[in-house]
């Protein structure tokens, strides 16, 4: 994943190279920032960084992991990345149809509370996982040796993976459109095709 979000950062913004000359003179500061699905530990992980004040930017794009703004001339372009794990996870479930709940802040899991709700899981216990994580349990293989939880981390990684060259497109365009857009704002629910790109 960080090759691909380094590659992404170095190609214009995943932008076509036509979009990326309108950035070529421009001075930009990308901040990446990774959130796994499941801390090392039990301690709360940092909050991810605040976008840009609104009052601030020329254009701005806004979403639940790319924010990106504009502002000055010549213009300034700040980035902050967030691959958000548990994000990518809830995506990945609304996609196959599982309702979850996105108005909660897709924080990373504790240690202890994820193992504890991947072990109910797979000894058929009652389980209070999101609705996300239960969708996760159920891609992940229950016939190999070791812990569950760990079979269930490495389907994450997977599933990470492969959506992450999708997403780093989608920044791209939304990136390219804020540029050339004039000072508009503009959000994930603006772009139609969103919710086909992180399939």
């Amino acid at each position: 994943m960080s090759e691909t979000i380094a590659a992404f950062g170095e190609s214009g913004f995943g932008a076509s190279p036509s979009d990326a000359t309108a950035i070529g003179s421009a001075r930009a500061m990308l901040v990446f920032r990774r959130s796994p699905l499941v801390t090392s530990g039990d301690d709360p992980f940092p909050a991810p960084p605040e976008p840009a004040p609104a009052s601030s930017a020329a254009g701005r794009v806004v979403t639940p992991w790319f924010n990106f703004s504009v502002t000055g001339d010549p213009p300034c372009i700040d980035g902050v990345f967030h691959w958000s794990e548990r994000a990518v996870l809830r995506d990945q479930a609304i996609l196959a149809g599982i309702a979850v709940d996105d108005a909660a802040a897709p924080t990373p899991l504790p240690r202890s509370e994820f193992e504890r709700l991947a072990d109910d899981f797979a000894t058929g216990r009652s389980s209070d996982a999101p609705p996300e994580l239960t969708w996760l349990f159920h891609q992940s293989p229950r016939n190999r040796r070791g812990r569950f939880s760990d079979v269930v981390v490495d389907q994450m990684h997977r599933l990470s993976t492969g959506a992450a060259d999708r997403y780093a497109r989608l920044a791209g365009i939304l990136a390219a459109r804020c540029i050339a857009g004039g000072g508009a704002t503009i959000s994930i629910a603006d772009i139609r095709a969103a919710r086909s790109v992180p399939e």
